[in-house]
């Protein structure tokens, strides 16, 4: 450009025309298609990614796809199917747990106070005749046989409102001593807390308080006494099977207080322990083959999910996230107790072998918990909300490090979900977010490309949404993406290539013709 000037300025032309030339010359150099340009694989990877049922309202995110090297994934509806398979119930007394009754064997489940919990506990609507609502309440619900309605306006219980939802045994239900239940008050489930309550009236009865939520964080609210001393490992026997785990519990109320008044730290203390409720939560058919395709391309896969630890360790195994060669390490953290540290324990889960991390420079050797034959990666570590928590808090230096072969990460709250997307991207990992939740949005949101597998909460946070609600989107995105951003690097190779040879054309015509005609200028 300053060569023109001088050309320009020593022929004698005038400023203005001396300026617009040099104009000319910018032109040349920087062309203005150059953006446009470049979002034509974009444009087009929209339009491909459009007729697998893709959608993406942030276009820019595509390129991004390309270069992921690690995506996340939510257990419960991602992973595995949305809807829920009741397997059976497990109640328990002053003995100990009970045998398992089985709802495939047709039987009802006797009435007590495990039944009145399954009954009422949730949070159900009935919306035009239909009953709707949480699958897992749903399949809880219907497993009891009873019916759900409005109460009249004939319906006069002290302390129960009138229009109040009620649910009633059904017609051939016998020995059942109640005509219904009314739920007069929820405390809502939440992710964070891991918990629900409802405060209900039985009519003709008592007035009661049912919790439902994580087992291990319902026995925390039961009284010792209650809670059976085989309680881990009961739970053990099915969360290594991959078995869904929800815990009941109950207490009576006094009937002189309104529901409303009471606060949820009242209600949810000194609680007898009713017993588990069984779930089956099956793989998607595409979850394994789409995993196995984005090892086999190296990119690591993690998930994330609030459900039990043990349970997610075996659905990380089924799906093929950790194969049958590999180890997976439990990683436990504690809190602090007075003036000591936080101790760290290692676990290898098959052997169940323990190696603590405290004040002293202990560490576990992983190359001698794995065969000669092992190769890089042949571990996976496995960790809580909790222990992650801890870690964060108290060693900062080592969470890296757990980080590079964390696999596992269950019982994460929605927050925690994000901070653990963050602390991937500290380490320079490309990060991807799958899930379908509303407790799946800050994580969606903090990723560097979110796909929501949701029309509902999960879609407004995530730049993608996929139609199909399965994990069949994640490798058609990566390739997308891929493809875009070659194609945009292609173009601006040509667009660049294109403008140096404008430009010294430009110059050549500069030095020979001491201006450039609209005519040359054209053909330039």
């Amino acid at each position: 450009m300053i060569y023109t000037l001088c050309v320009y300025v020593l022929s004698g032309e005038p400023p203005e025309e001396v300026v617009r030339k040099a104009l000319d010359v910018i032109t040349i150099a920087v062309p203005p298609a150059l953006p446009a340009a470049l979002t034509t694989g974009i444009i087009y990877a929209q339009r491909r990614l459009k007729k697998r049922g893709i959608f993406c309202i942030s276009p820019q995110r595509i390129n991004v796809c390309g270069q992921l090297n690690l995506v996340c994934f939510d257990k419960t509806g991602t992973l595995t199917r949305d809807g829920l398979d009741l397997w059976g119930v497990v109640s328990c007394d002053r003995n100990g747990f009970q045998e398992v009754h089985s709802f495939a064997s047709g039987q009802a489940l006797p009435w007590g106070p495990l039944c009145a919990a399954m009954a009422s506990c949730h949070s159900l609507i009935l919306l035009d005749g239909t009953i709707q609502g949480d699958p897992l309440d749903l399949k809880m619900f219907e497993a009891t046989t009873w019916e759900m309605a409005f109460s009249g306006d004939d319906f006069h219980i002290k302390g129960v409102p009138a229009h109040a939802m009620v649910v009633k045994p059904c017609r051939t239900a016998s020995q059942v001593p109640v005509e219904g239940i009314a739920i007069l008050h929820q405390f809502p489930f939440s992710s964070a807390l891991q918990r629900m309550t409802v405060i209900v009236q039985e009519m003709g009865g008592d007035r009661l308080a049912f919790m439902k939520g994580a087992p291990e964080r319902v026995a925390s609210f039961c009284q010792p006494e209650t809670v059976p001393t085989s309680f881990v490992s009961e739970l053990q026997i099915y969360t290594t099977q991959g078995f869904r785990v929800i815990a009941l519990a109950y207490k009576k109320l006094e009937n002189d207080h309104h529901a409303t008044t009471l606060t949820r730290e009242t209600v949810e203390s000194d609680l007898i322990f009713l017993g588990l409720l069984i779930l089956e939560n099956r793989l998607k058919e595409e979850t394994k083959p789409v995993l196995e395709e984005l090892i086999s391309a190296r990119i690591r896969t993690v998930m994330i999910t609030g459900d039990n630890l043990q349970t997610a360790i075996t659905v990380a195994r089924k799906s093929g996230m950790v194969s049958e060669s590999q180890k997976v390490i439990l990683i436990e953290a504690n809190e602090t107790t007075g003036s000591s540290s936080a101790p760290i324990s290692w676990t290898l889960v098959e052997e169940k072998k323990h190696i603590m991390y405290g004040n002293q420079d202990n560490y576990i050797n992983i190359r001698d918990e794995v065969s000669d034959k092992g190769r890089e990666g042949s571990y996976h570590f496995a960790l809580t909300g909790k222990s992650f928590h801890v870690i964060s808090q108290h060693f900062s230096s080592l969470l890296p490090k757990i980080l590079i072969n964390g696999t596992i990460f269950a019982r994460m709250s929605p927050g925690q979900k994000s901070s653990l997307v963050e602390e991937f991207q500290k380490l320079d990992y490309f990060v991807g977010m799958c899930g379908d939740g509303a407790n799946d949005c800050g994580a969606l949101k903090m990723a560097h490309v979110g796909i929501s597998l949701s029309e509902q909460e999960a879609s407004v946070a995530s730049p993608f949404t996929s139609k199909t609600p399965n994990i069949e989107c994640v490798p058609h995105l990566i390739k997308e993406g891929r493809a875009a951003l070659v194609t945009s690097f292609c173009m601006f190779k040509y667009m660049a290539l294109y403008s140096m040879i404008q430009r010294q054309t430009a110059f050549q015509i500069t030095s020979f013709c001491s201006r450039i005609w609209p005519l040359q200028l054209l053909l330039v």
